[in-house]
């Protein structure tokens, strides 16, 4: 029973990061005037890049729920991703914003799921 509670944390924090995803790709419009316009396009490469990790990290986080217990290490050592970019944003735009706590809650909930695991 702890193993499939685990699995589900782990399941939770990979769904919160395709919300950071989702709203990382979706906010592109609301801060577009906030660049020149001879660096919006790589400031929109940058920011779909972003995306685009936030849902490469959450497909490895499934993968590694599935796989239990021999994928431990991997899945604690990749939570210091969304926890590294959470303290960069609590740097530059400080602690209001709100994908601060979505990316904070992501690492709090695999951590907690692989150390449930096995």
């Amino acid at each position: 029973m702890i193993t499939v509670a685990g699995k589900y944390m782990i399941w939770g924090a990979a769904f919160l990061l395709i919300a950071c995803a989702v709203l990382h790709s979706l906010a592109w419009t609301r801060v577009q005037a906030d660049f020149a316009p001879a660096g919006r396009s790589m400031a929109a490469l940058v920011w779909f890049l972003l995306a685009i990790d936030w849902l490469v990290i959450a497909g490895l986080w499934v993968l590694g729920a599935s796989k239990g217990t021999g994928v431990r290490a991997w899945l604690l050592l990749s939570s210091i991703v969304p926890i590294a970019v959470a303290i960069g944003l609590v740097v530059t735009l400080g602690p209001r914003f709100f994908a601060i706590y979505l990316q904070l809650s992501a690492a709090a909930l695999v951590i907690a799921g692989a150390l449930r695991l096995g």
